[in-house]
């Protein structure tokens, strides 16, 4: 399971840096296919990602190999972000039970909103708010580190 990772995910990233990709960018890249790939909705964050990706001339390999990375993480805080949503910002809360939401989406999208709309957005409002808290830590350690990497594999010879 770690070489498919490594194959998959770490290694278009490292290609990209031994190529001479600007590691800033590709930091930046890696960061907010991180925090995208976490947004509790799911289902949407390839496309976000496409658009954000497109409107920031970012490097879409390495940013979509990120959002794909943390997919895991995106389904274990899910449930996380739907119970601190109603606790942060009052209201209802639920209990995560993802046969019933599949089973409720399919019967009827507009009753599905309807019930649980709220719910989401206020989940996304935590989202927002905890994806500030780690993406400025996040990209400061990426950066560090894909500076270093870069400049190892593309010293002047």
């Amino acid at each position: 399971m770690i070489s498919s990772y490594f194959a998959r995910i770490i290694r278009p990233v490292l290609d990209q840096l031994k190529g001479g990709a600007d590691p800033e960018r590709l930091s930046l890249a890696a960061t907010l296919g991180a925090l995208i790939g976490i947004i509790p909705i799911l289902g949407i964050s390839t496309g976000i990602a496409v658009v954000v990706g497109a409107a920031l001339r970012l490097n879409h390999v390495v940013l979509q190999a990120v959002n794909y990375l943390v997919y895991p993480l995106q389904l274990m805080l899910f449930p996380v972000f739907l119970k601190l949503g109603g606790v942060i910002f009052g209201g209802d809360s639920m209990e995560f039970d993802l046969t019933l939401l599949r089973q409720e989406l399919s019967d009827s999208l507009p009753a599905f909103l309807s019930k649980y709309g709220m719910i989401g957005a206020k989940a996304v409002g935590v989202w927002a708010v905890l994806s500030i808290m780690i993406g400025i830590p996040l990209r400061l350690i990426l950066n560090s580190l894909f500076r270093k990497i870069h400049s190892t594999w593309n010293r002047p010879s």
